[in-house]
C-alpha cells in the first residue's frame, strides 16, 4: 500500500494524494449539491498543484444524486485536473447510473468502474503523469 503524500479534510470529505500519484476521494456524505461539486473541484485543482492525476473514489453502500447542473459541472471541468477516473462500486443502480452518464455526456476522461480498489489501482497507475 503506498504512504499518502498530501492529505486535506474538507466539508464534504477528504482528499489525499498517495506515493503511487493517485488522487484518492472519501466522502461520508449522503448527498452533495452544485456548490459542494464546486467546492471538489477547487478542492482537486489546490491539492493537484496543476499536474492531471489519475482519481479514485470509492462509492460502496452510496446512493448519491448527482442533477443535472453538477453532471455538466462535472464533466466541464474535471479534465482539467484529473486523467481518469475511477469508482469503486458495488450496486447495480450506480453502475447503471454511470453508464448512463458516461453514454450521455461522453466524458473527456476515461471512466470505469470496480469491485476492488486493487484493480482500480492498477488501471489508474497507467494515467500517472511522469
Amino acid at each position: 500500500m503506498a504512504g499518502i503524500i498530501d492529505r486535506r479534510d474538507y466539508k464534504f470529505g477528504t482528499l489525499k494524494i498517495c506515493e503511487d500519484g493517485i488522487l484518492e476521494f472519501h466522502s461520508d456524505k449522503d448527498s452533495f449539491e452544485l456548490n459542494d461539486y464546486k467546492d471538489i473541484l477547487e478542492a482537486v485543482r489546490e491539492i493537484s498543484d496543476g499536474k492531471l492525476r489519475p482519481y479514485l473514489t470509492d462509492e460502496r453502500g452510496k446512493q448519491r444524486y448527482m442533477d443535472n447542473a453538477s453532471k455538466k459541472l462535472m464533466n466541464d471541468n474535471l479534465h482539467k485536473y484529473v486523467s481518469a477516473c475511477a469508482i469503486i462500486e458495488d450496486s447495480a443502480v450506480l453502475r447503471f447510473l454511470v453508464h448512463t452518464f458516461t453514454a450521455i455526456y461522453r466524458p473527456k476522461v476515461s471512466v470505469r468502474m470496480f469491485k476492488a480498489p486493487e484493480e482500480a489501482k492498477v488501471w489508474l497507475k497507467s494515467y500517472v503523469s511522469q
